[in-house]
Formats: C-alpha cells, sequence, structure tokens
C-alpha cells in the first residue's frame, strides 16, 4: 500500500509531466501525393515544442517551391478538386480557417467554418457570427465584387446556425442547403447568385 502511494505521488507525475513535454518535440514533413496533379503541397514544422512555430505550407511542382503560408499550425486536411487546392486549419472547438490555392488565380481566404464549396461557380459557403455566407472564391484575382452576402435561411426564431446546418452541397450557381428548422424538421433550401 505504501508503495502504492509513493508511486502515484511521486513517479506517474513525472512520468505525464515527461510525456506531455515531449507531445509535439518532432519535426512534421509532409507531401501530398495526388494522382491526378503534378503540383503537391508539402507542410513542414520545425523540431519544437509548439507545432505554430513556423510550420509552412508549400507549392511543389517540378523542381520549383512556391512558399503558401508560413507560421501556422500544421494542416488538418488537404484536397484537390478540379485543379484548387483546399488546406484547413483547425483553430479550436467549432473553428477553423480553410484556404484554397489555384496555379492560375493564387490564394484566396482564410475562410471560417467552410460547409461547402462550389467551384464551377467559383462560390464558397460559410459560417460567420452565426449566419451563412457566400463568397465569391478568387473574387480578388478576377476582378468580381461579390463579397460576403448574406444567406438567410427560413427559419423564424434566431437560433444556432452551426446546430442548424446538417451540410450543403454546390448546385448549378449556388448551393443546396440542408438544414433544421426550429421544429427540428429537416429541410432544404436553395440558394443561387
Amino acid at each position: 500500500m505504501i508503495l502504492i502511494s509513493f508511486v502515484r505521488k511521486y513517479i506517474a507525475p513525472f512520468i505525464i509531466a515527461i510525456t506531455c513535454e515531449h507531445t509535439f518535440a518532432s519535426t512534421i514533413h509532409e507531401i501530398t501525393n495526388f494522382q491526378n496533379s503534378d503540383a503537391q503541397i508539402e507542410t513542414t514544422c520545425p523540431d519544437e515544442d509548439s507545432p505554430s512555430k513556423g510550420c509552412s505550407v508549400v507549392l511543389v511542382k517540378n523542381k520549383s517551391r512556391k512558399k503558401l503560408l508560413h507560421n501556422t499550425f500544421a494542416p488538418a486536411y488537404i484536397g484537390i478538386t478540379d485543379g484548387v487546392f483546399t488546406i484547413k486549419f483547425p483553430c479550436g472547438t467549432e473553428c477553423s480557417a480553410t484556404y484554397f490555392f489555384s496555379e492560375k488565380y493564387g490564394l484566396s481566404g482564410p475562410y471560417p467554418l467552410v460547409i461547402a464549396k462550389n467551384l464551377k461557380s467559383n462560390l464558397v459557403l460559410f459560417i460567420l457570427n452565426n449566419s451563412l455566407y457566400t463568397e465569391q472564391i478568387f473574387r480578388k484575382k478576377l476582378g468580381k465584387t461579390m463579397k460576403f452576402k448574406r444567406i438567410h435561411l427560413p427559419i423564424k426564431t434566431k437560433i444556432d446556425i452551426m446546430q442548424s446546418v446538417i451540410g450543403a452541397k454546390p448546385h448549378e450557381d449556388g448551393f443546396i442547403i440542408h438544414y433544421t428548422d426550429e421544429n427540428g424538421n429537416e429541410k432544404f433550401f436553395t440558394w443561387k447568385k
């Protein structure tokens, strides 16, 4: 009994402290391997105690390298659709920052809490301050003027959008948004630009 008390009091906290101290102590170096693209995304984080110290995201194509982002956390998701990379970073509970990159139009973002993207119409659907918005992804590069258009779902009372929106998908020049109304009924809303 005395031995168990000694281990719990003096040995266990020491082991936990060592484990926690070295959680992020290894270098992160990852590169995507998308078969449908000759360009790839490389993530490198230095051997530091925090993953946010100096992490960089780089576009690698042939032998050239182009730094896209630096001093970030390591991305939680990297994907590619129709030549546009989606790079998503975690930033806490119900929080993310998503960037889009196209070799033709460059880097766009960050966008908070992205629900869906419609690359054919160059649109992103996201949640900000308990409201649903859409914006043209590469509007600055395309000389477009549409910025942050709020989408009003047909809900009568003010409810938490994060809890109401189930999902969304691209549709023609907009989105079909799947949501729950104030009575708990699942419904669909079509939005077009």
